[in-house]
């Protein structure tokens, strides 16, 4: 796990005699880089689906005039 002094650590109870320890990541940013990536994918790419977003805007908004 490469632990080192000053580390944070996570216990958490998996049942009455086990326990997961997790480390805490010291960059959480970079820890959770690219999670969640294939449902941008699945969208056609992150771009994309804000570009359909913001057409879905204008039109409701051009409805509500």
């Amino acid at each position: 796990m490469r632990l080192h002094a000053g580390a944070r650590l996570a216990v958490r109870p998996i049942d009455h005699d086990r326990a997961l320890l997790l480390k805490y990541p010291e960059n959480r940013a970079a820890a959770l880089r690219g999670l969640g990536k294939e449902v941008w994918q699945e969208l056609g790419g992150g771009t994309r689906y804000i570009r359909q977003e913001r057409a879905s805007w204008r039109k409701k908004s051009a409805l509500t005039r």
